[in-house]
């Protein structure tokens, strides 16, 4: 089997299964790219992956371009991601099979859905192929309600995301060190309005008004609201407990996840997938995920490898960070199970495995799905908004499709 993985450029969420595939695969796993690492993004700390051996970089040359897209047509199964969307349809067509590898086709609710444009494009790509050997790699969980809304890939919405490195780690042995100490909690994400770091200063507020000894270090670059963090935490009175630790490599950050005892996800729906959740887990910290981020449903269960909390719900979001502080044992047990879900299931290596059986089923005509994990059917997860936007988006529909 012969398999080509389309992207626009290399990073360190997709090296890990990349390197698995190639491992399994060897000169039959091609990933094929389409730019640079954009300089911003090593500035950030990314590193340059672009000397794996087997990287294609459509963009250096024609020979390589045209190379590209033999591979295209003449591949058994082609994984596309964020690629040159004219280039795939031709295979598609031809009814040869194509994963589509993407977090959401409607992730944000804005003034885009009033136009019919918007719903034409996604009709366009997407539901006129929905009886294609087409199926949907979705890195986030609310992606079969998407496809659900635009008639497109019926019972092909597969679970899927983006694989870190679990380090092998004596798990039990550090949460039994964690037990005795102080409660550190740890928040990392850019300080930007999708991730919402203003819950963080809030609730710290609200533990130390009830005199809890914790400590919260807050972790990443500005996305445009650091000021207003700043200022938030002064008003608050939490200089004390909340520390602003800027940005650390990615390496630093999975050492310092191991010393912290939770982890808090607060994103809301504009995160497309959120892999620091899945560093969180792998590296030892108890989980307390925002349910509207992409990445929880799919990786989270509530009360047994972490907490979930209802997004726009703080009392939620408090009362579920009250528990874990005042049950040391609860916090082990969900800490511990967090990490064997992404050493188990959700790793680059059972990824990879999952990948390739399935694919070698659909090519052979005996499609099998996992029960659970990578490659098992997407449950229909809905947003909570969605009694507000149906009706908008059922006009759209009913006056695009007549």
């Amino acid at each position: 089997m012969k398999l080509a993985f389309f992207t626009n450029f290399i990073n360190h969420h997709q090296t890990p299964l990349a390197d698995e595939l190639y491992s399994i695969l060897g000169k039959n796993y091609t990933m094929v790219t389409f730019e640079k690492v954009p300089e911003k993004f090593l500035k950030r700390g990314y590193i340059d992956y672009s000397d794996k051996v087997y990287l294609l970089k459509a963009y250096l040359n024609e020979e390589n371009l045209n190379l590209a897209k033999k591979i295209i047509q003449t591949y058994d199964v082609i994984v596309w991601g964020d690629a040159p969307e004219e280039l795939i349809y031709d295979r598609i067509k031809l009814n040869k099979l194509v994963f589509r590898y993407t977090e959401r086709f409607i992730k944000k609710i804005d003034r885009r859905v009033l136009s019919l444009n918007y719903w034409k494009d996604l009709y366009n790509k997407h539901t006129i192929f929905k009886n294609n050997n087409v199926y949907v790699l979705a890195a986030n969980a609310f992606q079969r309600f998407d496809t659900k809304i635009i008639g497109s890939y019926p019972g092909k919405v597969l679970k899927w995301g983006y694989f870190i490195e679990v380090p092998n780690l004596n798990i039990e042995q550090i949460q039994k060190k964690q037990q005795s100490e102080k409660i550190s909690i740890l928040w990392c994400a850019t300080f930007s309005t999708v991730k919402h770091p203003e819950l963080v200063i809030k609730l710290a507020y609200q533990l130390k008004i009830e005199k809890i000894d914790f400590s919260i270090d807050m972790y990443g670059n500005d996305g445009g609201i650091m000021s207003e963090i700043k200022q938030l935490i002064k008003s608050f009175d939490v200089e004390d407990v909340v520390n602003l630790c800027g940005n650390v490599s990615n390496i630093e950050m999975q050492k310092i996840m191991q010393s912290h005892q939770i982890y808090l996800f607060t994103s809301d729906y504009g995160e497309g997938w959120g892999a620091v959740l899945s560093e969180a887990m792998g590296n030892g910290c108890c989980v307390i995920a925002s349910d509207a981020a992409g990445a929880t449903k799919f990786l989270v269960k509530d009360s047994y490898n972490g907490y979930t909390f209802r997004f726009g719900k703080f009392s939620d979001l408090l009362n579920k960070t009250k528990s874990l502080i005042y049950n040391p044992n609860l916090r082990t047990k969900y800490a511990i199970n967090a990490y064997r879900t992404m050493y188990d299931v959700w790793s680059p290596q059972n990824a990879a495995k999952k990948l390739i059986t399935l694919s070698s089923d659909i090519l052979n005509s005996k499609i099998k799905y996992p029960e659970s994990g990578p490659c098992s059917l997407s449950e229909l997860n809905i947003p909570n908004f969605v009694p507000i936007i149906t009706p908008i988006i059922k006009r759209k529909l009913e006056k695009l499709f007549k």
